[in-house]
């Protein structure tokens, strides 16, 4: 929706001010009065209030409230709670990790357990992999995507330690005698208050941030929170883009690696691989052999894979600026070489089948002796000490700020590092690079020098079958009458004016929200400078008489998740899907399924002539065929998240239809 409502203005000025405390519900500095304050900030001869503006408000502004009381309540239970369990928090810690890393092991051992019932010709597809659900033990509940029940478990676990991070050091927390026997369920318990707020955050953060209300209703006494979207048709197709990022990565790898002898990463393998793991007091200790290492060249042929799909025009040799000698390549051959330890634990280690006691923890991995750590990823890889250690520090949580389990998987305690197995192998691929990235002192700006520049290479190596005259990315005009135009690319009936724009890949609401508004912004560039071309062909005269051509602007950007959105008519597209029509390449469906599962089953071109080719590329902008073929298995739909005798809370979120004898019970 391109209209701006006063509710979607007056949230609009909230996210541009995140470091106004008193605005956030979760900080202790939040003030109602704030919020109530900013309401004259807004133009109101701009965007009237309406009554449906001023019902979505006082829901807004009750949420706020509500989820600032939610949290203090949160974080009193759980402060309460702490002397109660008689031990220094460092122990919690590896406590807290020990039970995500155990509920990750039981649902990879379930979830291949349902895939062996199935017929071996009708092997679930790429998307339904992507999408099994666990079934919660209270029926009134509906089931979760795996993905999303771990990636909330790990979110929760994100706050917990965050929480914890101001008792480090303090024995406050020992105090009294605590029965081994309730230590499990007292500590259960402070995960669960955890999960309440976590969930009620969400909900909010959806809200603020993604074009979300949040309705309130009274029914038999009972308050029900519910979330709809402005926009759902926005929703699905951003689902949609989930979906073609696990697909074409998963498409290129089975196109790539199999007939590829080495990675770019293989030269810095040594001749060990781990042979055999055991756990003490929940620190990993390797032993170590001489072959081939199949697990570990396979993590690092994905990060390969990962590259070639979405980073072609980074220089993955290219030194961080902010690190000392550090490449792109050196930091993930570091990460893959940590998720290999990891899934090896997970392939191999033994895991509490039931935690009663704090005594069960001592068989769950969670930790591993920093020495170590360095001394096992030495033996592997052929980078020196200083360089493993700067890489590991590029993922370290620093206990003296808040963290975000997800781009700092590892949390340095003393002399170990707590490795939470979810983050460190499932965090996304885009995403960790990103961060390298953004931490290693590479901005956005200068990857998207990088990107246009390789765009235009590749327009000029295009295999299409027609002519195609293309202009470089510079400022094009005079003094004081000058645009500076991303990608020009002249065909038979049309003029092709992208803004091109990187984006960071989204991993939270707010993610979303910075990556959106960016490509509005891009959307409002392109319809300004489209409209420069039009008016001054004097300065494009290498693109000929363009004259009695159409010119359409577009947003050209590096990942799918927009693709098909716009923004007054201008519309977002990605550089493969781009590159993919440009290059005369038709779309190839494959059977997704069991043993047929590389067969081509059909092919759809995007023209047949060179009229074509200029008169279907609107459409093409319009509707992504990659993401309408997934489209077709998206609905929305309503998630009972959260019910109790008080209350129920109610999501609404595009889902992939899925194979329900892929689900799993979650009897942890």
């Amino acid at each position: 929706m391109d209209a701006m409502t006063f509710y979607s203005a007056y949230k609009e000025y909230i996210a541009r001010h995140p470091d106004k405390k008193e605005y956030i519900p979760t900080s202790d500095k939040f003030d109602i009065s704030a919020l109530n304050d900013a309401l004259k900030e807004i133009d109101q001869s701009a965007t009237p209030l309406t009554s449906d503006d001023a019902e979505a408000l006082s829901n807004f502004l009750g949420a706020s409230v509500f989820l600032s009381d939610v949290n203090k309540e949160m974080y009193r239970r759980i402060g309460a709670m702490l002397p109660s369990l008689n031990m220094p928090v460092e122990k919690l810690c590896e406590y807290v990790i020990g039970i995500i890393n155990r509920n990750l092991h039981i649902v990879i051992q379930k979830s291949k357990a349902n895939i062996s019932k199935m017929n071996k010709d009708e092997c679930c597809s790429i998307s339904e992999l992507s999408e099994f659900r666990i079934e919660p033990d209270d029926k009134h509940l509906s089931a979760l995507p795996i993905r999303g029940n771990m990636e909330i478990q790990t979110d929760f676990t994100c706050l917990i330690l965050n929480y914890f991070r101001y008792f480090l050091g303090k024995r406050d927390t020992e105090k009294g005698n605590a029965n081994p026997d309730e230590f499990i369920s007292r500590f259960l318990y402070i995960e669960k208050v955890a999960n309440v707020g976590f969930l009620f955050k969400n909900l909010y953060n959806d809200c603020l941030y993604e074009g979300g209300r949040l309705n309130r209703t009274i029914k038999n006494g009972r308050q029900i929170i519910s979330i709809t979207y402005d926009d759902e048709a926005k929703q699905r197709l951003i689902k949609a883009g989930d979906l073609v990022f696990a697909h074409r990565r998963m498409t290129l790898y089975s196109k790539l690696m199999p007939n590829t002898e080495h990675s770019c990463f293989f030269p810095y393998l040594t001749a060990f691989r781990i042979k055999a793991c055991t756990i003490h007091d929940g620190c990993i200790q390797l032993s170590f052999g001489q072959g081939r290492k199949s697990l570990h060249d396979e993590i690092l042929k994905e990060w390969d894979v990962s590259i070639r799909a979405y980073y072609a025009f980074l220089d993955m040799h290219q030194v961080l600026p902010k690190l000392e000698n550090v490449t792109i390549d050196d930091t993930l051959v570091v990460l893959g070489t940590i998720q290999y330890i990891v899934q090896f634990i997970l392939d191999n280690g033994h895991f509490a089948d039931k935690v009663y006691t704090s005594s069960d923890f001592a068989v769950i991995p969670c930790k591993i002796l920093k020495k170590d750590l360095w001394d096992y990823i030495s033996k592997m890889i052929t980078l020196k000490r200083n360089t493993i250690k700067q890489c590991i520090e590029l993922f370290e949580a620093v206990w003296d700020k808040s963290n975000n389990i997800w781009s700092t998987p590892i949390y340095p305690i003393g002399d170990y590092e707590l490795l939470p197995f979810y983050p460190i192998l499932y965090t996304s691929s885009y995403f960790t690079i990103d961060q390298i990235l953004h931490r290693g002192g590479i901005s956005l700006a200068e990857r998207g020098i990088l990107f246009e520049k390789y765009i235009y290479e590749q327009l000029l190596h295009s295999q299409c079958p027609y002519e195609m005259k293309c202009m470089p990315a510079r400022k094009y005009g005079v003094k004081g009458e000058c645009e500076e135009i991303d990608v020009l690319v002249s065909i038979k009936d049309v003029v092709l004016v992208a803004e091109a724009k990187c984006i960071q890949y989204p991993m939270e609401s707010i993610n979303y929200h910075d990556a959106w508004k960016r490509l509005q912004e891009g959307a409002e560039q392109a319809a300004r400078k489209a409209e420069f071309v039009k008016q001054h062909p004097e300065y494009f005269k290498e693109i000929g008489d363009y004259s009695q051509k159409r010119i359409i602007p577009f947003v050209l950007t590096n990942y799918p998740t927009y693709t098909g959105c716009d923004r007054n008519g201008v519309y977002i597209i990605d550089a493969p899907s781009f590159l993919t029509y440009m290059s005369g390449n038709c779309m190839l469906t494959r059977h997704e399924r069991g043993k047929e599962s590389d067969i081509i089953t059909k092919a759809r071109r995007f023209y047949a002539n060179e009229t074509e080719f200029s008169a279907h590329f609107e459409q093409y902008l319009k509707s992504n065929p990659q993401k309408q073929l997934f489209l077709q298995h998206i609905q929305m739909e309503n998630t009972t998240v959260y019910k109790d005798e008080q209350q129920e809370w109610i999501t609404r979120a595009a889902q992939y239809q899925n194979d329900s004898r892929l689900n799993i019970t979650n009897n942890f």
